[in-house]
């Protein structure tokens, strides 16, 4: 048995953090937290996540565990029954599932404006709509979807037609 408190509590994580960065300790990070990974490591994928937060773990535990499982998007229905199954059968007694927010833009211009800080968005629409070429969901539509990747524009639209 190991006394490994794990709160969930982000708060206590950044002055934690902050206390030791200004005590000279080296601190890579601007807050602390208790998962058994590193948060922004793009390696581990959900099912690793929950296995690291399950009985074969915790079990070894005097503290809590919580595991705040970020995700890129929201499930469907299906894809949180079978992630509830994973968690039950893994024995990952407690988590919560946060989806990013994503940011568009959509002006019904033909061209984005000079100075555009893509950085701030992650899609942007562009075209009017006119109705004899339809929606996004059109082969014939005007419109255009794009899906920002760094400074580069890809085109999603093909994605939306029927």
């Amino acid at each position: 048995m190991f006394n490994c408190e794990r709160i969930p509590a982000e708060n206590v994580g950044v002055k934690h953090a902050k206390w030791d960065k200004e005590d000279g300790y080296s601190v890579t990070r601007d807050c602390y937290n208790s998962y058994f990974y590193i948060v922004e490591d793009q390696m581990l994928n959900i099912i690793d996540k929950i296995r690291l937060h399950g009985n074969r773990y915790i079990k070894h535990l005097t503290g809590g565990s919580a595991l705040h499982l970020n995700l890129e998007e929201y499930l469907s229905k299906e894809q949180y029954r079978n992630l509830f199954r994973v968690a039950a059968s893994e024995g990952c007694n407690y988590y919560q599932t946060v989806a990013e927010v994503k940011v568009g833009w959509y002006s019904g211009k033909p061209a984005l404006p000079p100075n555009f800080l893509l950085n701030d968005f992650q899609y942007v629409k562009l075209g009017p709509y006119i109705e004899r070429l339809g929606g996004l969901n059109s082969k014939n539509t005007n419109q255009r979807l794009y899906r920002i990747d760094g400074q580069e524009l890809i085109d999603i639209t093909s994605c939306y037609w029927k």
